[in-house]
C-alpha cells in the first residue's frame, strides 16, 4: 500500500513492511498480521482525520497589513476579524508615505495607498477589495463571501464595484484641500449615491444576502467618513439603520479600537 507500507526485507520465509507513517520505528508485519493492522487502522480513521484537522487549523498563515487609522484598511480588519485570523500590523503615514518603523511605503506598495497584505510567502496584495474576498476564501466556513461561480458570488461583486467605484471615489477628493463650493458640490455628489443603498437595505439587514458579507464591512467603512466630512446622511433611514447594526457587531468594535477610533 502505497503511503503506508513498503516492502523492506525477507525474515526467513515472511516478508516484513514498515509504516511510512512513523520512519523512525519500523514495525515488521508478517501477512498475517498485516489483515488486523489495517483493520486497526480502519478503526482509528476518525481520530486520524481529526488530528489532521487540528494540526491544519494551528498552522495559520501569517500575513501583515498596512493600513491607517480610520482609512478604508479598516474593512479588512473588521473582515480579519470576523474571519477569525490574525493579522500583524503596521501603520502607515499617508502624508509621507514612511511606515510606523520608517520605511518607505512605496517600496511595499508603489501605489502609496493602504491597504497592502503581505502574505507568507513573500507576495503583496493591494485593494481593499481584493483583500477583502482574499481573507474571506481563506476560511469558508465564515461566511464572508459566497462560493466563486455562484450568482451570489456575482452579485457580491456588484455591491463591491458599486461601493469602490462610486461611494470610495466620490468620499476621497475631501481629504484633500478643496474651495468651500467644491466641496459643498462633492457633499451633494456623495448624497446622491446613497439612494441605490437605501433601497438595497429596504426590508433587510445586509447588502448581499441574507447575513453579514465583505460588502457589509466595506460599506461600513465608507459611511464612517460622513461624520468626520460632515457629509449628512440623516435622510437615508435603512443606511442610519445599517450603521447602527454594524457598530454593535463585537469584531467592528475591536476594529475601531484597535486604531484609536473608539473609547476603551
Amino acid at each position: 500500500m502505497p503511503g503506508w507500507f513498503s516492502a523492506e526485507k525477507k525474515v526467513g520465509n515472511h516478508d516484513q513492511y514498515t509504516a511510512a507513517a512513523a520512519p523512525d520505528v519500523e514495525v515488521p508485519l508478517r501477512w498475517g498480521e498485516r489483515a488486523g493492522f489495517l483493520a486497526g487502522l480502519r478503526h482509528l480513521q476518525p481520530q486520524i482525520n481529526l488530528a489532521c484537522i487540528a494540526a491544519e487549523t494551528t498552522l495559520e498563515k501569517h500575513m501583515k497589513l498596512f493600513y491607517s487609522p480610520g482609512a478604508c484598511s479598516l474593512a479588512v480588519r473588521i473582515v480579519a476579524g470576523e474571519a477569525g485570523i490574525t493579522l500583524e500590523t503596521e501603520s502607515v503615514n499617508l502624508a509621507d508615505k514612511r511606515t510606523a518603523s520608517g520605511e518607505d511605503y512605496r517600496k511595499i506598495n508603489p501605489k502609496g495607498q493602504v491597504p497592502a497584505l503581505i502574505l507568507d510567502d513573500g507576495a503583496i496584495l493591494t485593494e481593499g477589495p481584493v483583500i477583502m474576498q482574499f481573507l474571506a476564501d481563506q476560511k469558508p466556513e465564515a461566511n464572508l463571501a459566497p462560493a466563486f461561480g455562484t450568482m451570489e458570488r456575482y452579485r457580491l461583486l456588484e455591491v463591491l464595484g458599486f461601493l469602490n467605484a462610486e461611494i470610495h471615489k466620490s468620499y476621497s477628493p475631501m481629504f484633500h484641500e478643496m474651495t468651500d463650493e467644491a466641496r459643498a458640490e462633492r457633499k451633494e455628489l456623495v448624497r446622491s449615491k446613497y439612494p441605490v443603498l437605501d433601497t438595497l437595505l429596504e426590508g433587510r439587514e445586509w447588502l448581499v444576502g441574507n447575513h453579514f458579507t465583505v460588502a457589509d464591512a466595506y460599506m461600513f467603512t465608507l459611511t464612517n467618513w460622513a461624520p468626520f466630512l460632515r457629509v449628512d446622511l440623516s435622510e437615508f433611514e435603512n443606511v442610519q439603520a445599517f450603521q447602527r447594526r454594524m457598530e454593535k457587531r463585537p469584531h467592528v468594535q475591536a476594529a475601531l479600537r484597535a486604531e484609536g477610533l473608539l473609547n476603551q
